[in-house]
């Protein structure tokens, strides 16, 4: 036995012996390659599963180019890494269809008009410079560097022309090849073609040099060629046609007004009047439309006049911006309906102008929300009369005010009736403003009447606000005048018990701050009898109270306990109109309806207008932005993308509360157990393996050597 070890570990043997096991290593690797044990929570270190969805559905080849400049500064240079083990699991899960190639660009040399240079190919395909920080030598300065990628899928070409964030690269990578994948999908399976117009009166055109609007007159050839070589990567579903005699078209004039396309104003004609005219991409699709303004203006003070000026847009990527304007008329994206009117919070920002150029942080817009919510879904405003008429399963309703007749809330009724699901956003109370300027502010109630049809759901409202001392801290001067640390209590921190962390949408997040607050009560008796399901979702801590007024003195501590914030009803409702007989109590109902839902329905009912405003919904606030996009998933959209979301929020953003805190012991016991298991089980099992495989060896060794002798 001693000469058999002894052969084993004569070099030939031994160099035998090394190949195996390298081989083995190699044939495990191609065998179980993209196979790990991710044991995070939210999988950050996996592929979700709506990204191994996209990338099983890839008909045709995908080519990823990724363009890095060498030696981007921290913390971007993280970026590169992260995507190459990302786009490694791609890879692993599509096979030889999907293909990727890094090109490290050189960024302080100026080869921007290099021919075949990098710096070339990311621009051509549509990857540009963006500015970061840099820290030098204790200095901070801005420089240009390239870090995007482009994808080609079949004929189709997209881009990210830059990443931002650590956070989003999955997100951003799988949205992109959906993208491509449903318009390529879409495209071919369309049995008409989509009209590109152009809208460039000939009049305009020739006066063009007289109002020192250059290149004028290139632009409908421009646009000519540009859409001929979009045809060819469309499948030939692309028409262009160009509108340049239409002034006297009441009806082109109307429809041009209606669709919200900008008029021009020039010259004068013989009347006094000035001339109208439009410089406008029209891309249509039956009924739905998507516009490109072709000029942009420029107020200029000459004088003491204003004067407006207009330049043609830089064209470059003009076959990259009627790409998006198709995209926009396919619609490719699930649709979820907006309720616009009844003085609903404006879904996109104002147009902007030279003298309204920022909107981005108005409390009463929700421009970010409905940024974020465009990379997924569509979000189609619609009005009150016609909810009925619509194909859409999901309804948002946000910050109505104004009141809402019968008839309006028939409306709401019956597509809540039809199997609807609703997402409302309904501040019980608005505030009114102190009297010149002195006095408290009040509160008034709200007049739009929601409230009355939610209380045929089981849903009411407490007078008065809710505030809550578990809240947001800020420095604010005393009734001396001094600077001190206080609490906002109408701003309260939802940390812990206060968040349903059971449902799907919350169940990742860690605390969020949220403002002016109502107080949610729930007929549980009716809603059991009627055989609806209730799960309260958001609520305050046990030290919050419910005031008329907004007033840290008023504490209420006789009142003070958990109030809810939000809840979410799940089954078939009754109607608000239940047992009313149209033809001689209401007269706003009319024909049949639906007095009991055939199918089961949802409301998530949350009673302030704040997640979705600009101020909370923005990259500060990221788990409000990341928790109210999964709600929309959960509600009408596709629940898969949460998983992508959740992965973006890694950490806190607010201060986390004291380690003794059972809450915080509690948000964070999953993570310390992961962290304990890592650092400490899973070396100590090493080590134990070790010595015993030693001291079995040592024990073997010694029974042979007995043996032998």
């Amino acid at each position: 036995m001693k000469k058999i070890i002894d052969v084993i570990f004569k070099k030939r043997y031994f160099v035998i012996t090394i190949f195996i096991v390298i081989l083995l290593n190699m044939i495990s690797t191609s065998v179980f390659r993209g196979w790990r044990l991710d044991m995070t929570p939210t999988k950050n270190f996996s592929l979700s599963p709506k990204s191994k969805l996209v990338v099983s559905d890839l008909k045709d080849p995908v080519r990823i180019k990724l363009f890095f400049s060498k030696d981007i500064p921290a913390p971007y240079d993280r970026i590169e890494k992260s995507l190459r083990e990302i786009l490694w699991q791609y890879k692993s899960y599509a096979g030889s269809r999907f293909t990727y190639e890094f090109f490290h660009i050189d960024s302080s040399k100026n080869q921007n008009h290099a021919e075949g240079s990098d710096q070339q190919m990311a621009m051509q395909e549509g990857v540009y410079p963006v500015s970061v920080q840099q820290i030098e030598e204790g200095s901070i300065k801005m420089v240009q560097v390239y870090m995007g990628m482009s994808i080609h899928y079949g004929a189709i070409t997209d881009a990210i022309p830059a990443f931002q964030s650590l956070d989003l690269l999955e997100f951003q990578v799988t949205n992109l090849l959906d993208k491509v994948v449903s318009y390529q999908r879409k495209m071919q399976n369309l049995d008409h073609k989509i009209e590109v117009g152009l809208y460039l009166p000939k009049d305009f055109i020739q006066s063009s040099g007289e109002l020192g609007v250059k290149g004028l007159d290139e632009v409908a050839a421009k646009v000519a060629s540009v859409v001929e070589a979009s045809n060819e990567k469309s499948f030939g579903k692309l028409e262009f046609k160009s509108y340049d005699n239409y002034g006297a078209d009441v009806q082109v004039l109307s429809w041009l007004d209606a669709i919200g396309v900008n008029k021009i104003f020039w010259g004068s004609a013989k009347n006094g009047v000035k001339n109208l005219a439009h410089a406008v991409l029209v891309v249509k699709n039956g009924e739905n439309v998507a516009v490109y303004e072709l000029l942009e203006p420029t107020i200029v003070l000459t004088g003491t006049q204003l004067q407006r000026f207009y330049k043609v847009k830089d064209l470059s990527n003009l076959e990259g911006k009627i790409y998006g304007l198709v995209n926009n008329v396919l619609k490719i994206k699930e649709q979820i309906a907006y309720l616009e009117d009844k003085g609903a919070l404006p879904l996109k920002e104002a147009r902007q102008t030279a003298f309204n150029s920022d909107a981005d942080n108005s409390e009463d817009s929700l421009s970010h929300f409905y940024a974020e919510a465009s990379k997924t879904y569509d979000i189609v405003p619609v009005k009150i009369k016609d909810l009925l008429s619509i194909s859409m399963k999901t309804l948002i309703i946000s910050g109505l005010t104004e009141a809402m007749t019968d008839a309006e809330l028939f409306q709401i009724d019956q597509f809540l009736m039809k199997g609807g699901k609703l997402i409302i956003f309904h501040a019980p109370f608005d505030i009114a403003p102190p009297s010149q300027g002195q006095g408290e502010v009040a509160l008034v109630k709200n007049q739009s009447n929601l409230d009355k049809l939610l209380n045929a759901y089981g849903v009411s409202f407490e007078d008065g606000m809710v505030l809550d001392k578990s809240s947001y801290e800020a420095i604010l001067p005393n009734r001396f005048g001094q600077q001190e640390k206080r609490s906002v209590t109408y701003i309260p921190k939802l940390i812990g018990d206060s968040i349903n962390h059971d449902y799907r949408p919350f169940k990742n997040v860690k605390n969020f701050f949220l403002a002016k607050m109502g107080s949610i009560q729930i007929n549980k008796e009716k809603l059991k009898s009627e055989g609806i399901q209730i799960k309260r979702v958001l609520s305050s801590s046990p030290q919050a109270w419910v005031s008329t007024h907004i007033s840290d003195e008023d504490s209420g501590e006789a009142k003070m306990g958990v109030k809810a914030f939000a809840y979410l009803l799940k089954g078939r409702f009754h109607s608000y109109f239940e047992g009313v007989d149209p033809k001689t109590e209401n007269p706003a109902v009319s024909g049949e309806y639906i007095k009991v839902a055939n199918n089961s329905g949802a409301i998530f009912i949350l009673s302030s207008t704040s997640p979705l405003s600009n101020v909370f919904f923005s990259p500060q606030q990221e788990q409000v932005v990341t928790s109210f996009m999964n709600l929309i998933d959960d509600m009408g959209g596709d629940p898969k993308w949460s998983d992508l979301r959740d992965k973006i929020n890694l950490y806190p953003l607010v201060d986390s509360p004291n380690e003794g805190d059972p809450s915080f012991k509690k948000i964070i016991s999953s993570s310390k157990n992961l962290e304990v298991f890592n650092a400490f089980i899973i070396p100590l099992g090493l080590v134990f393996v070790g010595f015993y495989m030693f001291f079995r060896r040592k024990k073997y060794r010694k029974t042979l050597d007995k043996f032998s002798s």
